[in-house]
């Protein structure tokens, strides 16, 4: 149990190594293909979303911060913003 969820923990660091890492348990035996499969997954999904989430209700927060602030053009970011939700569908 404790390799699965070190396995899902490092898709966080890089989940193509995760995923090498995963084959390789599964090949010596000592993980099944479903759980490194899951565990790989869900710490592959548990980052995007996180990833996402950070950016749709943190994102507003990040322009107020002076570094961020002078380095974003912030019409770009919303006519960005405005094309992702227009195409994200597709």
């Amino acid at each position: 149990m404790l390799v699965l969820v070190a396995l899902a923990l490092s898709t966080l660091a890089s989940e193509d190594l995760a995923s090498i890492a995963a084959g390789a348990l599964i090949a010596r035996g000592q993980v099944s293909a479903l759980a490194g499969i899951a565990a790989c997954a869900l710490g592959i999904f548990a980052g995007d979303f996180g990833l996402w989430a950070l950016g749709r209700f943190g994102g507003d927060a990040v322009r107020r911060w002076p570094w961020f602030a002078r380095r974003l053009h912030t019409s770009g970011v919303d006519a960005t913003g405005r094309w992702i939700e227009g195409h994200a569908g597709r």
